[in-house]
């Protein structure tokens, strides 16, 4: 008799250690699922999708006529007008003159060899 009582111990401590193991299994899986899904969500690109920048629409003012731009603008035109009308040599010759200049305007030559005007 106490051959069967040691018998069924035996088996009620087999049953008991085999469900603890399924259970510490299913914590295990369990465990595993969740790491995957923190994972995933963790690896997931944050940087939001490229949108179109808008195009931006010119102005239809004209520039004023009398602002500094327009005016600047002019005086390089100018200087132009006479490199092309009079020739290097005379062109230089006036805007190396201080009556040359127009306000706070004043046109620079420079010579990309010798760095003089």
């Amino acid at each position: 008799m106490a051959d069967r009582v040691g018998r069924r111990e035996k088996a009620g401590i087999l049953r008991a250690g085999r469900a603890v193991r399924r259970s510490l299994m299913g914590a295990g899986l369990l465990l595993a699922l969740a790491s995957l899904v923190v994972l995933a969500a963790c690896s997931a690109d944050p940087t939001p999708a490229p949108t179109a920048t808008p195009t931006p629409t010119p102005t239809l003012e004209p520039v004023p006529e009398d602002s500094d731009d327009a005016l600047t603008r002019a005086y390089v035109m100018k200087a132009i007008e006479r490199y092309d009308s009079e020739g290097r040599e005379a062109a230089f010759a006036y805007y190396n003159n201080p009556e040359s200049r127009e306000g706070p305007r004043a046109l620079f030559v420079f010579d990309p060899a010798t760095y003089i005007m």
